[in-house]
């Protein structure tokens, strides 16, 4: 199974589902206080509660999402959500290609009982994936965010990370210190 293409594919419908929201019709309504006192119904496209869940579903994508969107509003507008969700949603797609390379490679290991060659994208990603997991989860879950979907998701991805780390590490140490062939 090509796990590599079946991950990337099932957070896209399940980021569909988040823009959709169809389980919260009026998540997309909003009600605004305006400048003189009034109160106007809006429509936005992103509800607020969608943004926390991309960022769970895709916590490893923070890394490079947070420092964007702060790129992108050069520290002087306020934050934007929705900058925020399709950077979760994009980089992400990039997250879980990685991990199901990870998944493909340790199911490889498994049928043939030989350890795949290793590549340096996949080192790469589960060193940069694993810590910055492992910092927002304690963050989500010790710390007072007060947000129950990152908190879950933050302890799914830092098993996840870590042992996609683990598993890099055991292919780089395997391919490195191999005994001489006779």
């Amino acid at each position: 199974m090509r796990f590599g293409y079946l991950l990337p594919a099932l957070q896209t419908i399940l980021m569909l589902l988040l823009v959709w929201a169809p389980w919260a019709p009026q998540a997309h309504k909003l009600d605004v206080l305006l400048a003189n006192g009034a109160e106007r119904k809006t429509w936005v496209l992103i509800a607020p509660d969608a943004v926390e869940w991309a960022e769970g579903v895709n916590l490893p994508a923070a890394a490079m999402v947070v420092p964007l969107e702060f790129a992108v509003r050069a520290g002087s507008a306020l934050p934007s959500p929705t900058v925020r969700f399709w950077g979760f949603w994009i980089v992400g797609l990039a997250c879980w290609y990685m991990i199901g390379r990870f998944a493909d490679d340790l199911l490889r290991w498994r049928r043939d009982g030989v350890l795949p060659a290793r590549r340096a994208a996949d080192m790469a990603f589960a060193l940069i994936a694993a810590p910055s997991a492992v910092l927002l989860a304690s963050v989500f879950i010790f710390g007072d965010a007060g947000v129950p979907a990152l908190a879950a998701w933050g302890v799914a991805w830092v098993l996840i990370t870590c042992a996609a780390l683990l598993f890099r590490f055991l292919q780089f140490f395997r391919e490195t210190f191999k005994p001489p062939v006779p």
